[in-house]
């Protein structure tokens, strides 16, 4: 998927309510991030192509190691893009190789 692709795919998945997401807002970081890797990791697995997570709008230290933790995931994601109303990120997976 080339770049400009990714970029239409996560504007347009932050209207759409069939994307898989993940609410962790009001979690802890010690339950969010762990959370977040799960939810990565099983969407990767099925081989979805994007997904958000939901953090909130708060006091921006749960955006800021959400965003932080997914763009050190290089092996799992392949763009991001930060909702225009706030409070989300939808996330471009790269896709699962599954091997027989």
């Amino acid at each position: 998927m080339t770049p400009p692709e990714i970029d239409t795919l996560l504007y347009t998945a932050q209207f759409d309510a069939s994307i898989p997401t993940l609410d962790i807002h009001g979690h802890t970081l010690n339950t969010a991030l762990p959370d977040l890797d799960a939810f990565l990791h099983a969407a990767f697995l099925r081989s979805e192509s994007v997904v958000c997570v939901v953090y909130g709008a708060g006091t921006g230290r749960l955006r800021d190691a959400v965003l932080s933790h997914l763009r050190a995931q290089k092996e799992l994601v392949a763009g991001l893009r930060e909702a225009d109303r706030g409070g989300m990120v939808c996330i471009a997976l790269h896709r699962a190789i599954m091997h027989p």
